[in-house]
């Protein structure tokens, strides 16, 4: 994991490219702290079912993959053959926000129902910025919902 200023993050902004199931964005971070060690997940939606999980601690990161294909299959696995993390800061606190660039690359290797030639790569990369939040948070709960900046101005 490199730390240095991610020029290119804008605030609160998630705009992550990939290539599996299509080309297309990934617009959804979130990231919590839990312990001194920082989660940062990139959750599925209902037309990408990619899910990215990294877990970041003492300058070191591991990378999580986890896909549901639309078809029912046998076995997959997702290998990573390269990963990288850029963060802004070293540590984060519950309130900071995390501005990030992610760069992986990885196979899916299984069931040639799902996976044409048995083995395909693709990549995820771009840009992530979040609120770090505590373990636990409740982003329905009253006091996170009276919190929230929605932009309301009355005519």
């Amino acid at each position: 994991m490199n730390v240095e200023n991610i020029p290119s993050a804008q605030h609160l902004k998630t705009a992550c490219q990939t290539d599996h199931q299509g080309e297309h964005l990934i617009t959804e971070a979130r990231a919590v702290v839990k312990d001194g060690t920082l989660y940062i997940h990139f959750p599925m939606n209902p037309a990408y079912h990619l899910v990215t999980d990294i877990m970041v601690r003492n300058g070191r990161f591991f990378t999580s993959l986890a896909w549901v294909p639309i078809y029912p299959s046998g076995p997959l696995t997702l290998p990573l053959t390269h990963e990288h993390l850029i963060l802004d800061k070293a540590h984060y606190v519950p309130g900071d926000i995390i501005n990030g660039y992610l760069d992986l690359a990885f196979t899916i290797t299984g069931d040639k129902r799902v996976i044409d030639d048995g083995k395909q790569a693709f990549y995820v990369r771009g840009t992530f910025s979040a609120i770090v939040r505590p373990e636990g948070f409740d982003s329905r709960a009253d006091d996170n919902i009276s919190a929230y900046d929605l932009g309301y101005c009355p005519v």
